[in-house]
C-alpha cells in the first residue's frame, strides 16, 4: 500500500514537469563522487559517462511512463543498482572501500531531480538535500500490519519524521525558493487523494 501512495504522488508531480537538466545533474554528481572517492582524471570521465547515460535513460522513460509512476520507481531503483555496479567496476580496492561508505545514491535521488526542476538548486543544496533524504529514509522502513495502512501511532511517527525532513530541506533554501517550495507542498496536499496518508517526499521515501 505504501508503494501505491508513493506512486500516486510521483504521478502528480511528473504531470507538471518539463525536461530536467540532466547534464547539469550529471556534472554535479560526478564532481562529488570524484572528490569523495579520489578518482583520477580517466575514472572521473568514465563515471561522468556512466551517470550521463543512465540519467538520459531515466529522462526518456520519465516522459514515456509518466502515467505509470510505479514503473518509474522500479526503473530508478534498477538504474541505481546498475550505476553502482558499473562505477564499482572501474575502482581500485581502496576506492571500493570508500564507495561502501558513501551513503548517497550514485545517481541523483529522484526526489532531488524533481525538486531541482522546480527550485533550480545549487550543487551544495543538491548534495545537502540528498544527505537529508538518506538520513531520514532508514527511519521510514517500519512494518505495516496486514499490508495496508500502518497503525495510528506509526502513522503519526511517520508524519512527524516527514515534516521534520521537509523543515530541514526548507532551511537550506533561499527566500525565493522557500516560496516555490511552500506552494509545491500546498499543491501536493490539495491533490492528495482522499483518505491517503500525507507523504513527505516528492515520491515518498
Amino acid at each position: 500500500m505504501t508503494k501505491i501512495f508513493s506512486a500516486v504522488l510521483l504521478l502528480i508531480f511528473c504531470a507538471s514537469l518539463g525536461a530536467v537538466d540532466m547534464a547539469e545533474l550529471a556534472d554535479i554528481k560526478t564532481e562529488e563522487i570524484s572528490s569523495n572517492l579520489k578518482l583520477n582524471e580517466k575514472q572521473t570521465e568514465q563515471v561522468r559517462a556512466i551517470i550521463t547515460s543512465h540519467l538520459k535513460a531515466w529522462d526518456s522513460k520519465m516522459q514515456e511512463y509518466k502515467s505509470d509512476p510505479r514503473h518509474l520507481m522500479d526503473l530508478m531503483r534498477n538504474l541505481q543498482s546498475e550505476t553502482y555496479a558499473q562505477v564499482k567496476n572501474i575502482l581500485d580496492d581502496s576506492q571500493k572501500e570508500m564507495l561502501s561508505l558513501y551513503s548517497k545514491p550514485i545517481l541523483p535521488d529522484q526526489n532531488v531531480i524533481f525538486l531541482n526542476q522546480s527550485l533550480d538548486l545549487s550543487a551544495d543544496q543538491i548534495s545537502q538535500i540528498e544527505e537529508i533524504y538518506a538520513s531520514y529514509r532508514p527511519q521510514d522502513k517500519g512494518p505495516e500490519k496486514g499490508g495496508g495502512f500502518p497503525d495510528p501511532e506509526q502513522m503519526e511517527k511517520r508524519r512527524k519524521q516527514r515534516q521534520q525532513m521537509l523543515d530541514d530541506i526548507r532551511d537550506l533554501l533561499s527566500d525565493e525558493q522557500k516560496v516555490e517550495f511552500d506552494e509545491w507542498q500546498a499543491e501536493q496536499e490539495k491533490q492528495r487523494p482522499e483518505n491517503m496518508p500525507p507523504r513527505g517526499g516528492v515520491g515518498g521515501f
